[in-house]
Formats: structure tokens, C-alpha cells, sequence
């Protein structure tokens, strides 16, 4: 959705324009109901409009094709353990350029979100899937102040412990943020995969923009939602009357994580990354 323009030394450039706006919603036609559900009226935006152009952008050398009205993505998971072997010096780069590397181990999912942000011009509209994690963990503390404090949460579609991806364990939602304040937020939970896939439909509530700030996120909708605002309005918290902590954190997933291969009636046998050999397992365990 976002449009690039490129100067015409022969004076074409305006009719390409117009050609590109009709191309855009004749291909959007068909997807309409859908886009304007989830993106709102930033799909029918002016490629000439310069007075939405977000706040720093110039001053950093950027101009109007480098802004967009729309992004949708699925921005790279890695966990700051990782972006350490692969590349250390970045760690510590991220922290200094970006709010939302600074605080806990962070995931680099955090960092597109926030650049993607700033780079969506007014009205525009921003939609990725990428791990809830961020929700409730120490880490996703700036990034959710930096939304909150915007209003920019629009709408979430959370999938819970259901498996997107084959072949990978993530926990992930359909995140979608409007440069623009929203007054609400509208929460999606979906039952089974399957079934929101056919439907697009799952228990869902509705939270006030000022409801959602820094602190965790836990959108808890249907019958649970009652009885969770009840103990979280109440006056003493677990965590202030004694000392709440987690033990040692290895980290070592190829140690501990294993591959189930095969199995009899005696044993399962599992291979290990981290010995690259396969271990027999009583079934009994």
C-alpha cells in the first residue's frame, strides 16, 4: 500500500499518478469489506498529500516516498540471546536508537514495530503478526508505553497457544496500530485456528484507549472478564505481601529440547541437537 514516486523528466508524472490511484483500487475492489474492517479508510489515500507526513522524518533526510499509508508484515523474531551470537554490535546499537530496545531482553520484533510506526504517515494504518509476548513480559514495557501513550492500539486478533507457523513454536496475534489516536481498542480471541480462519470470529471485547497503558496487557474478554477486573481491583496484590522471583534461566533450548523420533513399548526415543545423537527414554517417565 505504501506509493513511491519517481520524478518524470518528461512531464508524465501526474498522469502516472492518476493511473497508479486507479490501478490501486481496482485491485483493492474485491478486498474491500475486508481492508476497510481491519485498515480502516487509510486503502483510499492521496500519493500527493504532504501535511500528514510524520514529525522527524524530513529531519532525517526522508521525504514523503519514504512514508506509508499502510503496512502490513511479519517482522523477524529473534530473541536478543541470539541477535548476540549473530550480531553483538547491534545489541547495544538498538538500545541507543530505539525506545523499544531498552529495557529487558528484548526481541527485535519490538524494534520494527516501533520504526514502523513512526514511518506511517496520518491516517495510516499498520497491520503485523508477531508474538504477543510483548503483552506481559518485562521487555515489552516501552514498546507498550510508546502504543499506549499514542493510543495507537486499533484492534488485536490474539491466538493464544494455537500454532500459526509449521515447523515453529510461536505465539503470535495480528497486531494493528493507526498513526491517529483510537478511542477503543477491539480484542479478538480465537478459539481455534480453523474455525477464525473460516469466520474471523472469536469471543471479543472492547477496551478504552485510556485503559491501556505500560502496564501488562491482558485483554481477558468472555466469561473470565468479570471475575479477572474484580482481583485486579483489588487492593493487595500476591507480589506485595511476599517475594515472587524465577529460578535459573539456562537458556539452553538445544540442550533441553528434543526431537521425538520413534517409539515402542519400552521406550521413546528423542534425538538431541546438542548431542546429535538419539536417547532412549522410559515410557514410564
Amino acid at each position: 500500500m505504501a506509493h513511491h514516486r519517481t520524478a518524470s523528466p518528461d512531464g508524465g508524472d501526474e498522469q502516472r499518478h492518476r493511473l497508479l490511484r486507479r490501478s490501486h483500487r481496482r485491485f483493492l475492489q474485491p478486498y474491500r469489506r475486508f481492508l476497510l474492517e481491519y485498515f480502516g479508510p487509510a486503502i483510499d489515500y492521496d500519493p500527493n498529500a504532504e501535511s500528514d507526513l510524520p514529525k522527524g522524518i524530513k529531519s532525517e533526510g526522508r521525504s514523503r516516498q519514504h512514508c506509508h499509508y499502510g503496512t502490513c508484515g511479519n517482522p523477524p523474531y529473534l530473541r536478543i540471546q541470539d541477535l548476540k551470537r549473530i550480531a553483538p554490535a547491534d545489541v547495544e546499537w538498538y538500545r541507543e536508537h530505539y525506545t523499544a530496545a531498552q529495557k529487558g531482553n528484548y526481541d527485535l520484533y519490538v524494534v520494527f514495530i516501533e520504526r514502523a510506526l513512526k514511518l506511517l504517515r496520518g491516517h495510516g494504518q499498520l497491520g503485523f503478526i508477531c508474538p504477543h509476548r510483548f503483552f506481559h513480559l518485562e521487555y515489552g514495557e516501552p514498546i507498550r508505553e510508546l502504543i499506549s501513550r499514542g493510543r495507537h492500539l486499533r484492534h488485536v486478533v490474539h491466538f493464544g497457544n494455537e500454532q500459526i507457523f509449521p515447523g515453529a513454536t510461536n505465539y503470535v496475534c495480528l497486531l494493528f496500530l493507526s498513526r491517529d489516536a483510537a478511542e477503543f481498542c477491539r480484542v479478538v480471541k480465537s478459539g481455534k485456528l480453523k474455525e477464525w480462519l473460516a469466520t474471523q470470529a472469536g469471543q471479543e471485547g472492547t477496551f478504552t484507549a485510556r485503559s491501556i497503558t505500560r502496564q501488562k496487557w491482558h485483554f481477558v474478554v468472555g466469561a473470565a472478564a468479570a471475575p479477572f477486573e474484580r482481583l485486579e481491583n483489588m487492593p493487595n496484590k500476591l507480589g506485595e505481601v511476599t517475594d515472587l522471583f524465577v529460578g535459573i534461566q539456562t537458556d539452553a533450548d538445544d540442550v533441553f529440547l528434543l526431537q521425538k523420533q520413534r517409539e515402542d513399548e519400552e521406550y521413546v526415543w528423542c534425538s538431541s541437537e546438542f548431542t546429535g545423537q538419539t536417547h532412549p527414554f522410559e515410557r514410564t517417565i
